[in-house]
């Protein structure tokens, strides 16, 4: 590899200074316990850098073909990377915990991008080129487990994939996640996200929970994947670290994390919507030894939507510093601003007619008037400490303090007195969360084998205060409506006050025991505390010492296949409320799962197939004839009786070649009434679609087309509706089209062309549960052009 000049990146100042980067030799590490068996070298090292925590930058082709002995053994990190790198020439250069390998006998500078595996931070996915991450996850239970080692379904969107569809936000990338539904709710900023036909309640960052409920979504920014290296989704109940929650899904994303070796990088994107966003990511270490590494992420963006009246700005900055303490311990400080601007915001969607019919209406129009707008600030502050003890346990202390801010003047349509009128309200609001998650996990010998444990404590704490009002409504004619119609009026109208606050507090514990060989059984449980009080409401709820098991079952047929099975329990306070203002009853149940996973080309490509079944009481529907109950909530509940939902799952994910990457998975979930007068009846219709199927792949050719990489993908899911006492609302079945293609001019410059619904399909994206409200068209076609340059 070439020398390199480096910039030593003040992360927080955004200061830079030239300076070059010297060979430093390796920090003082002390000796491990490293078991890695025989294998290819590209594997050998990714166990490496999970077992000594440390970070390995290579070339794919420096690796290309050779294999590693097994290393066994309590030493040093130098000693082990010694011994498996023995007799393949290739040579390594330590700096700090960080080394570089390369292979005289190659030319390393006229590759792609080269890997990257980063032990700390959970195993970058940035760099690795791949749609599969290979490093464990502590996602389902807390354990490192490898997905084919988790008894869940998972799903890991990786960097790689990330930049391939050019996902700009959260929502984006789920809605192409199989299994994942991603609709609009109230609003084109406040995203609701469902698996397994129900709603996914909470939101992780690094492990943190963050709730979706209520009115968080509305004031939260929306999650920017340019400072996340990749988004983890566990699907099943995951209330053993998450809590309370539904048992759809979890999502959990990860941060970018400082590198010990220069990675600057620009990224411009232009749309044929008529807006563009600049992306500038740099890393580095920040003193010779690199024991202090910092990296910063800056976003802007803005101009037209496909909507009419519809502009948006964007805003963010991400600054992360980790210190090496000791050699043992590390210290993770971060920062994170975003500012989110919307003008023409949609709040309310599209109604029907009264037979349930949709209007003549487009993506473009905009029920709206052109003053009314979104605007959304964020600040969020993170500070990680981990330790690494010598008997190979690891503590960590997460912590996340986040304050928002947003307000808004948005309209939405309503039936009243048989004829549509359009209503409008002036919101602000203000959320502050705050929450901690403290974890040890380690091995343990008990009886002669090996066993990993994991013990832990964490908790959140938010407070949500919304002040609004509303203004005179008038009369809406959606097919002949103009945006500029309608004088900005004067509020005060219904004036309500919202403050709710909720405290959550838990104690978990999983173990993995080694029964045998082939066996393993992971055995959990969780206790929680609740609280949660509503001044609006006048409710005050508190639950203490709540507990939910976790049972899973996994035997590993042989080196690529395993079968598993796992339960589950449900317990979820609610935030929705009956018609006299009180707080639904909780919501109680069981998650039982059986499915077939396998590991195929040297751990490249995963691939699993997973029957489940959930049972839940109290689920919250929605009340008849009940349209309106106070100003700040447009529907009330009830609570069901017992909802089953029972469906399958499949998924490939990985690398079928080196140059062939796929994504695939169908999922089928049929959620209805178990018990009551509504037996046989579906559940949540008009959500979540009973089949989908989500696929999308990339080829990167060879020859003389050399560096040109062309992809393209399906999302396909059947009808939805809902069916009122006189109405039917339904979107049929649908498909949607995407293109890509990349050409890499070398390993650093790239230019990229997205295609978004290639047919430009005008469809429902999400249907409301009311003629008069709540009906979203989804994205006409768009046209992303890309450049990108690594410096």
């Amino acid at each position: 590899m070439r020398p390199v000049q480096g910039v030593g990146l003040s992360v927080l100042a955004l200061a830079l200074s030239l300076s070059p980067l010297e060979p430093v030799i390796a920090q003082d590490v002390p000796a491990l316990s490293i078991s890695i068996p025989a294998q290819s070298l590209n594997q050998a090292l990714l166990e490496l850098g999970q077992q000594a925590d440390i970070q390995i930058y290579y070339l794919p082709d420096t690796v290309s073909g050779l294999q590693a002995a097994p290393v066994s053994g309590r030493m040093t990190p130098q000693q082990a990377m010694q011994s498996l790198l023995k007799g393949t020439g290739v040579q390594a250069s330590w700096r700090g915990r960080a080394v570089s390998l390369t292979r005289p006998s190659h030319d390393d500078t006229t590759q792609l991008a080269p890997i990257t595996v980063t032990a700390n931070a959970g195993l970058a996915t940035e760099g690795s080129g791949s749609y599969v991450a290979m490093g464990p996850s502590t996602s389902a239970s807390g354990l490192e487990l490898s997905l084919r080692e988790t008894p869940q379904s998972m799903t890991v969107i990786t960097h790689q994939k990330i930049e391939d569809k050019n996902y700009r936000a959260l929502d984006e990338s789920l809605r192409d996640a199989p299994g994942i539904v991603a609709v609009q709710g109230n609003g084109d900023s406040r995203w609701e996200y469902l698996a397994r036909g129900h709603s996914i309640s909470n939101i992780q960052y690094d492990g943190i929970t963050t709730s979706t409920q209520s009115y968080s979504r509305d004031i939260l920014a929306d999650d920017d994947l340019a400072m996340y290296d990749r988004v983890e989704i566990v699907r099943g109940a995951t209330g053993l670290l998450e809590g309370s929650g539904n048992p759809s899904a979890s999502v959990n994303l990860i941060r970018k994390r400082p590198t010990s070796t220069p990675q600057y990088s620009a990224r411009v994107t232009a749309s044929s919507w008529e807006n563009a966003r600049g992306v500038v990511d740099l890393s580095n270490a920040l003193n010779e030894s690199g024991t202090v590494r910092g990296r910063a992420v800056i976003v802007a963006g803005g101009g037209k939507l496909y909507r009419d009246y519809n502009r948006q700005k964007e805003q963010l900055f991400y600054g992360v510093v980790d210190v090496d303490l000791t050699p043992a311990t590390t210290l993770s400080l971060g920062l994170s601003r975003q500012r989110q601007h919307n003008d023409g915001y949609s709040w309310g969607g599209f109604p029907t007619r009264v037979d349930g019919s949709f209007y003549d209406l487009s993506p473009r129009d905009f029920l709206g008037s052109d003053w009314e707008y979104l605007d959304r600030r964020q600040t969020t502050l993170y500070a990680d400490l981990e330790h690494r003890l010598d008997n190979a346990w690891v503590v960590k202390a997460l912590t996340r303090a986040a304050w928002a801010e947003s307000d808004y003047v948005a309209s939405y349509p309503w039936y009243t007195g048989g004829a549509l009128r359009k209503f409008t309200q002036s919101v602000d609001m203000r959320d502050k969360h705050y929450a901690f998650n403290i974890n040890a996990n380690g091995p343990l010998t008990l009886f002669g084998r090996d066993h990993d444990f994991s013990i832990g404590i964490n908790a959140n704490k938010e407070n949500e205060r919304v002040d609004g009002s509303s203004a005179a409504n008038i009369p809406l004619d959606p097919e002949n409506w103009s945006p500029t119609s309608q004088a900005k009026p004067t509020f005060g109208l219904n004036p309500y006050y919202v403050d709710e606050n909720k405290e959550e507090l838990g104690l978990y514990a999983s173990a993995r025991f080694d029964i045998a060989d082939p066996l393993k059984l992971i055995l959990g449980g969780r206790v929680s505390w609740f609280k949660s009080k509503s001044q609006y409401y006048k409710t005050d709820y508190s639950a203490d010492a709540e507990f939910v098991p976790y049972v899973g079952l996994v035997y590993d047929l042989n080196d690529t296949y395993s079968v598993y099975a796992s339960h589950t329990g449900i317990f979820k306070p609610q935030s929705y409320y009956d018609i006299n203002g009180s707080l639904l009853d909780p919501v109680k149940g069981t998650n039982n799962e059986l499915g077939l996973k396998g590991e195929f080309l040297d751990k490249r490509l995963n691939a699993s197939i997973a029957l489940f079944q959930l049972e839940q009481l109290n689920l919250p529907t929605q009340v008849a004839g009940v349209t309106y109950c106070n100003p700040a909530v447009l529907y009330c509940y009830e609570a069901a009786e017992k909802v089953r939902t029972r469906g399958v799952e499949l998924e490939v994910a990985g690398a079928v070649t080196d140059r062939w990457n796929v994504s695939a998975g169908y999922t089928y979930a049929r959620s209805e009434y178990a018990s009551g007068i509504r037996k046989g009846e579906l559940y949540n219709e008009r959500s979540s679609p009973e089949n989908m199927v989500k696929i999308f792949s990339t080829y990167r050719l060879g020859g003389a087309l050399d560096g040109l990489t062309l992809g393209g993908g399906v999302r396909w899911q059947s009808k939805v509706f809902y069916k009122g006492s006189n109405f039917r609302i339904e979107q049929p079945g649908y498909a949607i089209v995407d293109l890509l293609a990349r050409y890499d001019f070398n390993r650093n410059t790239s230019v990229q062309l997205n295609i978004d619904n290639l047919s430009n399909k005008q469809y429902y994206s999400k249907i409301g549960s009311s003629i008069s409200t709540g009906n979203y068209l989804g994205k006409p076609r768009q046209v992303l052009l890309t450049v990108s340059h690594r410096f």
